[in-house]
């Protein structure tokens, strides 16, 4: 099955949730409840200002805020990863 999921944007140089991307992700978990044995993959990434270092650590820290916030929604952690 391919879902049309929402991507989620963040602010430059963070890793907070904005309100959109908390709709984002709601619909997204919306998707995940209706199909229980689907599970998806979660990718951070950053822009190329800043150093290598810093950039990955800001997508680690992107991808990890979005597997949270899908928890708080209901989706198990199991079909994140």
């Amino acid at each position: 099955m391919v879902a049309n999921f929402q991507r989620v944007h963040f602010e430059f140089d963070s890793a907070t949730l904005t309100k959109a991307s908390k709709d984002a992700l709601s619909a997204n978990a919306t998707i995940l409840q209706a199909h229980p044995r689907m599970s998806i993959q979660v990718e951070g990434h950053a822009d190329e200002r800043g150093t290598t270092d810093y950039n990955l650590a800001l997508g680690q820290k992107r991808a990890q805020a979005v597997k949270e916030h899908l928890a708080l929604l209901g989706v198990s952690s199991d079909r994140v990863k």
